[in-house]
């Protein structure tokens, strides 16, 4: 039986951060193990690196600038262009 946790750590100082998700992978394991985790940050007066609020004002269609995700990047995306 597959078993999911979120955990949000939040703070100012990113080593503290680390220290702390550390320290709660051990105390977790040997139930569970980090499957994933993202980071996130604070821009400027908590905009997006878009220069967008929150991320609420992100255009849409046209407007939108072109933009991908990549996750775990393998040899088969070596030769994409964007």
């Amino acid at each position: 039986m597959a078993r999911w946790m979120w955990c949000w750590l939040r703070g100012v100082d990113l080593g503290e951060l680390v220290h702390r998700s550390r320290a709660i992978e051990a105390a977790l394991a040997p139930a569970l193990r980090v499957a994933s985790i993202v980071d996130a940050l604070q821009y400027e007066d908590s905009r997006d690196l878009a220069g967008d609020e929150d991320g609420t004002e992100k255009p849409q269609g046209e407007d939108a600038p072109p933009s991908a995700h990549v996750k775990r990047a393998g040899p088969d995306l070596r030769a994409l262009r964007l």
